[in-house]
């Protein structure tokens, strides 16, 4: 194991399976006290606390943005019984899934308020895509997704590659948003700053890892402009375009790849962002 994040990614992808002890131990060839002990230092969560908060976040984003009954979710989550997944529902969000169930297009359409005090065109350009597998040298920050903390990781993972020769693509640079800020609490949002790698490369730092970002169907939307007011375009998308389009989100990451850029143009109104929404 060469990074802390590579535990928290193997608990991403395995969230809704049991995950024992020595499965962790014979993956990541440390003992499992000691994994618990990298694990907290790090990210301030015990191990099966941070796969119990994605399985009930990843069931909230579920409920709100798909038509899957409560039932199929709890089960496509990792519980085998509807009545734990409710106690552990409610426990972590203080309303049972119900409520998100039939409150949902109110919950969702809170977000349309905020776009409706401001000018939008009918619609973003937009299409249904897959995105091929890829790899990628990443760096994570956790909090909120407007922190400048964002602006320093990129800086950091920029100078990392040149400076050690990383081949990697420094013109596309793709951001991973692996939370929902509407579900998981702020300063819990976790954002990896990514560049595709040309190669298999091997990395010593402790501050960046490689990760593969497995091959999906995505709504992608461009957007046009400032970084600044991508939240915007999350509510438009959000609010109006889930509400009119017969497409329903999964709950797996949002990504970014921002291809006119810094490098491209000192102008921010002339920047372009591709943003890819997971679908089912």
């Amino acid at each position: 194991m060469n990074h802390p994040a590579e535990i928290e990614q193997y608990i991403r992808s395995n969230y809704q399976n049991k995950i024992t002890k020595s499965q962790l131990e014979d993956t990541f060839f440390y003992s499992h006290r000691n994994l618990q002990r990298i694990f907290k230092a790090n990210f301030d969560e015990t191990i099966g606390g941070f796969q119990m908060r994605m399985r009930l976040e990843s069931a909230a984003k579920l409920i709100l943005y798909s038509e899957k009954s409560v039932g199929e979710i709890a089960i496509e989550v990792g519980y085998d019984s509807i009545q734990a997944f409710r106690k552990a529902f409610k426990a972590h969000f203080d309303h049972p899934p119900s409520y998100f169930k039939k409150n949902k297009e109110l919950l969702v359409l809170e977000r349309f308020e905020v776009v409706q005090q401001q000018f939008y065109p009918e619609q973003f350009p937009w299409e249904i895509t897959t995105l091929e597998a890829m790899q990628l040298v990443c760096a994570r920050v956790r909090g909120s997704y407007d922190s400048l903390a964002i602006d320093t990781l990129w800086e950091a993972l920029h100078d990392y590659c040149d400076v050690s020769g990383v081949d990697c693509d420094l013109t596309k640079p793709i951001g991973i948003i692996q939370d929902d800020e509407e579900i998981t609490e702020e300063h819990m949002c976790t954002y990896e700053a990514c560049f595709p790698l040309r190669e298999q490369v091997t990395i010593t730092s402790n501050e960046f890892y490689i990760k593969e970002l497995p091959e999906r169907r995505y709504a992608k939307f461009l957007h046009k402009g400032s970084y600044r007011t991508l939240s915007d375009t999350y509510r438009w998308i959000h609010g109006h375009w889930l509400v009119k389009e017969p497409y329903q989100f999964s709950e797996h990451p949002a990504i970014e790849v921002y291809v006119k850029n810094e490098l491209h143009t000192s102008n921010e109104a002339h920047y372009e962002t591709e943003v890819y929404l997971p679908i089912l």
